[in-house]
């Protein structure tokens, strides 16, 4: 019989994990994992509508980009026994990792608020990135502004930092006399490793008399927002876009 130190020794063989897991045993060996999250954007907002005349019908507001989080190192030590990993698919729902006392969190953007007749939607909010147990890098995600009234064209989009996602254009505001302003644009996607991750805020939407025309823009990437559609003097609305997927990536080594 061999000895215990004659014995062939086992090693780690490092591997990736992109769809959610719930509960999962922490693998045996590991010296921890490369954690990458982005949270999902939120929708733009509808854009305001009415046949009646006067004031020009609003723009919806654009939606937040996600947070990120990582990419980054969390050792087995700040761990416990199992772990769970979710990745968020629409806006609303996070992106998260979590095990024992550890929890890492790259919130979704909020979605951007309807325009009622004249009145703007509001902006939503960048999703919000948090970690305890662990300190990582991490970065909120950008603003979606409010939809445009009185005749104006929407505001550009928050532009991403270090890799989250930007927000939505707000929709632009029609005026009832045939000159409608086009739509704004999206926010950029900027910074981020791995690269190529990160979301692009959807452009806010036109105003114009044909509601089939003026919706925002779908967010683009991981986490970008969606834009606000613009307003329309008509009998319906149209639509925001929607907010992007997040991401999510484990490397455990």
């Amino acid at each position: 019989m061999l000895a215990v130190s004659a014995l062939p020794k086992t090693s780690f063989t490092p591997f990736n994990v992109t769809t959610n897991q719930t509960s999962q045993a922490v693998p045996a060996g590991t010296a921890g994992c490369w954690v990458t999250l982005i949270g999902p954007g939120g929708n733009g907002g509808n854009g305001g509508f009415s046949t009646s005349s006067g004031s020009g019908k609003a723009g919806g507001g654009g939606g937040g980009g996600g947070a990120r989080v990582g990419r980054d190192f969390v050792p087995v030590s700040a761990m416990g026994s199992t772990y769970t990993f979710v990745i968020g698919t629409s806006a609303g729902t996070d992106t998260s990792f979590t095990s024992g006392s550890c929890t890492v969190t790259a919130g979704s953007g909020s979605s951007g608020g309807g325009g009622v007749v004249a009145t703007a939607g509001g902006g939503g909010a960048g999703g919000v990135a948090s970690t305890s147990g662990v300190t990582l890098s991490m970065s909120n995600g950008a603003a979606g502004p409010a939809g445009a009234s009185g005749g104006a064209t929407g505001t550009t989009g928050g532009a991403s930092t270090t890799g989250s996602g930007g927000g939505g254009g707000g929709g632009s505001s029609s005026t009832g006399n045939g000159t409608n302003p086009t739509g704004s644009s999206g926010g950029a996607a900027s910074g981020g490793t791995p690269t190529g991750l990160n979301g692009a805020g959807g452009s806010g939407g036109p105003a114009t008399s044909v509601p089939s025309t003026n919706h925002g823009g779908n967010g683009s990437g991981s986490g970008g927002g969606g834009g606000g559609a613009g307003g329309t003097h008509s009998g319906s609305g149209a639509s925001g876009g929607t907010g992007a997927a997040g991401y999510g990536l484990l490397e455990w080594v």
